[in-house]
């Protein structure tokens, strides 16, 4: 099964994208889910 990674620029954290999907849409709709998460945090 393809999994497919997202990792930070600093090379500090690894997220893990996509897991068995096939469809770029999904795959930039999680991509985009991520960086939204992590950008709440860190104004937090």
């Amino acid at each position: 099964m393809p999994v497919l990674y997202l990792v930070a620029s600093d090379g500090k954290k690894i997220y893990a994208v996509a897991r068995g999907i096939i469809s770029e849409d999904k795959i930039i709709d999680n991509i985009l889910a991520i960086d939204r998460y992590y950008h709440k945090l860190e104004t937090r």
